[in-house]
């Protein structure tokens, strides 16, 4: 049989695209507590724009848990005292709440009634599960930093308060337990869409396979993020920091990331299709298979494509 170079390099060719096949993911709604119901997840700034707000125990949380003796001027919107936060819940039936600590920390988790007359648990540097019988009322869990500001140079620690997902599935239809854990900046399969997280510290952080999209992203700072497979479409990324970042196979589509930075940034078959690239930097950035029609870019746009 006689060699044919032209049909071996179109087989090459398909075999390279096949490598940077779009993977179809779409994160799971938070519906392992309340079947049928997304539970919306909030930001601190929420928090502390309304002190009647009450939460389902189910409820992912995103905290910018601040050093202790922040100076006023560098504190932003906060829910309790300087170095601590709260979230409220509201408990409307008898319940099992179960919390999953992280095994080393730079805070402190308590659990309060809301009238802080009784403490169901305080947890710090331990990794064992907590346990605790609530009845119908309401509740406080409060997160208090170990850290003095200028301990580094973030001066706070981005806590994400999310349902375990792996205990939630094995709960089955059960409502009376909620599995919950904190993580710090980690949050694995999360519902994030629409939150803001404008200028928010969030540095090496792991958001792979996370949703995303339309969230307000501007000015943060995503600096060697891990955020693999995750739905960034629609979202605002003005003056965002991705530099190192890796978004290899995530869904960008429609993103704005006028004037951010993605120098160095690992971008294996991302699909960019519609995406504003005004004043973007690519320089560096490894771009092998990435989807990039209908794209809006000028001569601001650095090293592109």
């Amino acid at each position: 049989m006689k060699f044919r170079p032209i049909l071996f390099f179109l087989l090459l060719l398909a075999g390279i695209s096949a490598c940077y096949e779009i993977d179809p993911y779409v994160p799971d709604p938070d519906t392992i507590y309340t079947p049928g119901k997304r539970i919306t997840p909030r930001m601190e700034k929420e928090l502390a724009a309304s002190a009647s707000l009450y939460l389902e125990l189910g409820t992912l949380v995103v905290l910018n848990l601040e050093h202790f003796n922040t100076p006023s001027g560098d504190l932003g919107p906060d829910t309790d005292s300087n170095g601590t936060d709260a979230i409220r819940y509201l408990v409307e039936d008898t319940s099992y709440f179960v919390f999953i600590p992280e095994e080393t920390t730079d805070y402190v988790v308590r659990f309060w009634d809301e009238a802080m007359d009784s403490m169901y648990f305080s947890a710090y540097n331990t990794s064992e599960k907590i346990t605790v019988r609530l009845a119908p009322g309401k509740y406080v869990m409060r997160f208090s930093s170990m850290l003095a500001f200028g301990a580094d140079t973030a001066n706070v620690q981005p806590l994400f308060i999310q349902p375990d997902l792996e205990l939630g599935s094995k709960a089955g239809s059960e409502l009376k337990y909620w599995y919950m854990m904190c993580r710090t900046l980690e949050c694995v399969k999360c519902d994030l869409k629409e939150l803001d997280f404008s200028g928010m510290y969030l540095v090496n952080a792991d958001l792979e396979r996370a949703d995303l999209s339309e969230a307000n992203l501007d000015g943060a700072d995503l600096k060697g993020a891990q955020a693999l497979y995750s739905d960034f479409s629609d979202a605002s990324m003005k003056a965002a920091d991705i530099r190192g970042a890796n978004l290899s196979f995530g869904l960008l589509r429609n993103v704005n990331l006028t004037d951010a930075d993605l120098g160095y940034a690992i971008l294996n078959a991302v699909d960019l299709s519609g995406a504003r690239l005004y004043g973007a930097n690519f320089c560096l950035a490894t771009k092998n298979g990435w989807i990039i029609e209908n794209v809006k870019s000028d001569t601001t746009t650095l090293c592109f494509p």
